[in-house]
């Protein structure tokens, strides 16, 4: 990793001086481990559960959350549903180069959300930051919509994005917070995607399942039952945030939950029709 982290350094003095993008420095194939684990083998985005590093080249990419080359308009064309009453940032052929080789600027990624939705684009609600400023820097400048959640410099997560049942939900009434949630949502397709959705309906009817005998089972099946709910909400499981939020509404008001679970199965029904 010293090594990476050297020869990284010097690339980017190298992108600064050439003012653009060039691949000049190490792999990051070499760092992607470290960002797995880091990850819990989570998706960045969707949170779905990817394969451990030795298995995960395929499926996993090492993702840039500042595009290094360009930076696209968002929504594009090809998305007129979708339409915001705020700024979402103008194009930029240059891209963020200089921070190509920070690791302040990676994360990982299923390929569903890298390649297929998160390309090029970089949603924010300022102005683009000045050349060379870092990533802590442009967190602040720029307000970006997305979250990077690696560190505590950016917002939680769980703060901006909830569930209702298994589909999300923005948390915030009013601000910025609101409208990241909204544009995560529909940036990520967290809602609508087919994967996402049977996915958490299983946890959803795993957890449940065990929440029941929590509350009826004798004293073995209770210890066992509470160790399935404790592993459905640990930070390394797939879709914490669903089963987190799916937890906290059973103990607040089970009837609700069961409500929601049966919405959730209805969906999960009907896109197997």
């Amino acid at each position: 990793m010293a090594d990476w982290l050297d020869h990284a350094g010097e690339a980017a003095v190298t992108l600064k001086t050439n003012q653009k993008y060039s691949e000049i420095g190490p792999s990051w194939s070499k760092i992607k481990p470290v960002f797995m684990a880091l990850q819990h083998n989570k998706c960045a985005y969707c949170e779905r559960k990817l394969p451990p590093a030795e298995f995960g080249r395929v499926e996993t990419d090492v993702e840039h959350f500042r595009p290094k080359n360009r930076v696209q308009t968002w929504p594009p064309a090809s998305r007129p549903d979708l339409d915001y009453a705020y700024s979402l940032g103008d194009a930029d052929d240059n891209g963020y180069y200089w921070l190509a080789y920070e690791p302040l600027n990676y994360l990982t990624a299923c390929k569903t959300c890298n390649s297929n939705r998160k390309r090029d684009y970089f949603p924010i609600s300022k102005a683009r930051g000045p050349v060379h400023a870092t990533a802590r820097e442009l967190l602040e400048q720029e307000k970006p919509y997305l979250i990077y959640p690696l560190t505590t410099m950016d917002d939680d997560p769980e703060d901006v994005i909830g569930f209702n049942g298994i589909v999300p939900y923005v948390k915030a009434n009013r601000g910025h917070r609101r409208a990241r949630g909204r544009v995560i949502i529909d940036f990520f397709e967290l809602a609508i995607r087919d994967d996402l959705v049977r996915e958490r309906f299983l946890i959803l009817d795993n957890l449940l399942n065990n929440l029941k005998i929590l509350e009826n089972g004798n004293a073995q099946e209770r210890e066992r039952a509470q160790r399935r709910v404790d592993e459905r909400i640990a930070d390394d499981a797939e879709h914490a945030n669903c089963a987190r939020s799916f937890v906290r509404l059973f103990r607040r008001d089970a009837r609700r939950a069961y409500d929601l679970y049966e919405a959730a199965e209805d969906i999960v029904t009907g896109l197997d029709r």
